[in-house]
């Protein structure tokens, strides 16, 4: 009898002369059959490798797309949206300094603050931008213009800086109280410079005028603040309202609650009331005057100017309200497991795989 041929397509075991070998005899694998057994749908028969069977994973694969039906994607691997954040992930990420991955938001708050002092003072270089002294409106226009946007940008530029400064804080637990304290001088830093705008025009005496008619060519004098007092007038609201959030988050931060945060944004608002009616409630404080040379201005009472404080308390007030209100909205909205949506991916890839294995028979 003529000895019968070496069959590649079976294992060695289902070979004529085979029957004494060992059942758990291992066959090499070639690189490129070699897949995850995740790759392969379950409902696909692979082992054990009898005949009839599919012996590789790509045999398996090829006998899928035979069907004409689409190939579910295995989980796991790269070609799917369920990728290993491990194996894609940076390895020297995690190592990378907070203020490195911070210095977009530190660069940008910078440069908001800095342009927002800047832009007042730029148009006073600018010949036109400056008026006769001795007219009756010898205001430079254009600073006041300029200052409209630039009062803005300090806040916003400062409030950012701010937010960096106490999130760092809040980061560095061995360090925390010497970081709340630096952060709370710098809270006061940034109160004491709005208050200091604010009241400004009590604090420079005004500049005298004067303006001739060319009729009669009688001269007339009036006292106004100078360009650099009004302008801080105007500059005032941004840096308020930061230094009192600023101190809000120090003392919230200190046992950080819900109630504690309302109880602060309402303790905001009823200073903003009181501030705002206390010329009522005080009204006999008597005015004082301020002398200079030439003249002497009269300067009201603390409870006459209190109101000029409401606003700033309000906002702050409110911010810290609405912040206690929205934040565990938020925190539950960034505590959501972000491959949720996934879900109903895997669901349609599950059917899949059930009209696979409906269609897909082993060749016996």
């Amino acid at each position: 009898m003529s000895k019968q041929p070496f069959d590649d397509r079976y294992p060695a075991m289902f070979q004529p002369g085979g029957e004494a070998m060992p059942a758990g005899i291992h066959l090499p694998v070639t690189p490129a059959d070699t897949i995850a057994p995740a790759a392969v749908p379950a409902a696909v028969p692979v082992m054990p490798q009898a005949p009839g069977q599919y012996s590789t994973a790509s045999d398996a694969q090829e006998a899928l797309a035979a069907t004409g039906l689409p190939i579910p994607a295995a989980a796991g691997l790269a070609g799917t949206e369920l990728v290993d954040s491990n194996a894609t992930a940076d390895p020297g990420a995690g190592a990378k300094s907070p203020w490195l991955l911070w210095r977009v938001p530190a660069i940008v708050g910078a440069l908001l603050l800095s342009l927002g002092v800047l832009l007042p003072v730029l148009p006073s270089w600018i010949a036109k931008s400056s008026g006769d002294p001795n007219e009756m409106y010898a205001g430079e226009m254009w600073a006041y213009v300029a200052s409209q946007a630039a009062a803005p940008m300090v806040g916003v530029g400062a409030g950012a800086l701010a937010l960096l400064l106490f999130l760092y804080t809040q980061q560095h637990p061995t360090r925390r109280e010497g970081l709340r304290r630096l952060f709370a001088i710098a809270s006061a830093a940034v109160l004491a410079a709005g208050l200091f705008a604010q009241f400004a025009t009590y604090m420079y005496p005004p500049i005298r005028h004067e303006s001739v008619d060319s009729l009669s060519g009688q001269s007339t004098f009036f006292m106004s603040p100078s360009t650099f007092v009004s302008l801080l007038g105007l500059f005032a609201f941004g840096p308020l309202v930061v230094g009192l959030l600023m101190f809000a988050a120090l003392a919230i931060s200190h046992k950080t609650s819900l109630i504690r945060a309302y109880t602060v944004g309402l303790l905001l608002v009823a200073v903003a009331v009181f501030s705002q009616f206390a010329q009522k409630i005080f009204p006999n404080v008597p005015l004082s005057t301020q002398y200079y040379e030439g003249g002497n201005q009269g300067i009201p009472g603390w409870p006459s100017m209190l109101p000029m404080l409401t606003p700033a308390l309000v906002a702050a007030g409110v911010i810290v309200i609405a912040a206690a209100a929205l934040g565990p909205v938020i925190t539950a909205v960034i505590r959501t497991p972000r491959d949720a949506p996934q879900a109903g991916r895997l669901d349609e890839r599950n059917d899949e795989v059930e009209q696979a294995e409906d269609h897909v028979q082993p060749e016996l």
